[in-house]
C-alpha cells in the first residue's frame, strides 16, 4: 500500500540529549502518525525505542529497541507503506536507555 500517494510527507529533526522519553510528534485528534523513513545517529551507545502514547502508558513500536554502538547509526529507507505507525490520536515518542546525544531526522504522514 502506498500511503504517500494521497498524503503530504512531512519532515522533522530528531535531537535527543537526555535519557528517558522524548516526544517527537504530538498527538493529533483523529490522525495517526506513519513513519515512512528515518535516520538515527548516537554519539554514545544506547538502545532506542519508538513508542506511541495513547491516553494510558506508552506502547513499544520497535519491540526490545534498536541498539546503537557509540557513533553508530541506523536508517529506515523510504517505505511508502510505512515502517511503523501510531494509532489515531497517539503521540510519537523516542525513548533512550542512556544519556546519549541522538540526532537524525524522520519523514512521516498524518492519515486516518
Amino acid at each position: 500500500m502506498n500511503l504517500t500517494a494521497n498524503h503530504e510527507e512531512l519532515h522533522a529533526e530528531i535531537d535527543v540529549t537526555d535519557t528517558g522519553v522524548n516526544t517527537l510528534a504530538l498527538a493529533t485528534a483523529g490522525k495517526r502518525i506513519t513513519i515512512t523513513a528515518y535516520l538515527l545517529s548516537a554519539k554514545t551507545a544506547c538502545v532506542l525505542k519508538f513508542q506511541r502514547k495513547p491516553s494510558g502508558g506508552a506502547v513499544d513500536l520497535t519491540g526490545q529497541g534498536l541498539s546503537l554502538a557509540a557513533n553508530g547509526h541506523i536508517e529506515g529507507q523510504h517505505n511508502p507503506a510505512g515502517h511503523l505507525k501510531t494509532e489515531q490520536g497517539d503521540a510519537l515518542l523516542l525513548t533512550s536507555s542512556a544519556t546519549a546525544l541522538v540526532g537524525g531526522h524522520y519523514t512521516y504522514i498524518l492519515d486516518k
